[in-house]
């Protein structure tokens, strides 16, 4: 319940502005493509993956397929335990820590909005900070923090 309110503060009315500029995410290609990268960590808002699964909640995930891929939005998924897990497994203490790093084998993972997490990083580390477009997965936009 608490969750609606908080995507409400944290983008207004965003995805009216942006309903234009949206497409449907190939979901099956994004996670393939991760799946192949698993030496690179993958993050992500909640909102560039609120589709996964809408439509087929019968088909269970492949065992592994989100080894490598962290969220940033809401402190219950950023400090979620399975969160944890994986951050620490790549050596940071959490998303914003692992997009912080620089690394090339960090990559944010947004296809609506960038640009929040780029504030967020700006306004809470280095203002200096870039995005660097990388690549493109099933319509998901991959970018290097700089």
């Amino acid at each position: 319940m608490l969750a609606l309110p908080l995507a409400r503060m944290r983008l207004g009315n965003e995805f009216a502005y942006r309903e234009y500029e949206r497409t449907a995410f190939d979901y099956d290609e994004f996670i393939s493509y991760m799946e192949d990268r698993k030496d690179t960590l993958f993050v992500s808002d909640v909102f560039t993956m609120i589709d996964y699964g809408k439509y087929d909640v019968f088909r269970p995930g492949r065992p592994g397929q989100f080894d490598n891929f962290l969220q940033t939005d809401s402190v219950f998924i950023a400090n979620s335990p399975v969160n944890k897990a994986i951050s620490d497994r790549y050596g940071y203490g959490d998303p914003f820590e692992a997009l912080c790093s620089g690394s090339e084998k960090v990559l944010l993972a947004d296809g609506i909005s960038p640009e929040v997490e780029l504030t967020f990083l700006k306004e809470h580390g280095d203002r200096g900070y870039r995005l660097e477009e990388k690549d493109k997965a099933g319509g998901i936009s991959l970018y290097a923090v700089k």
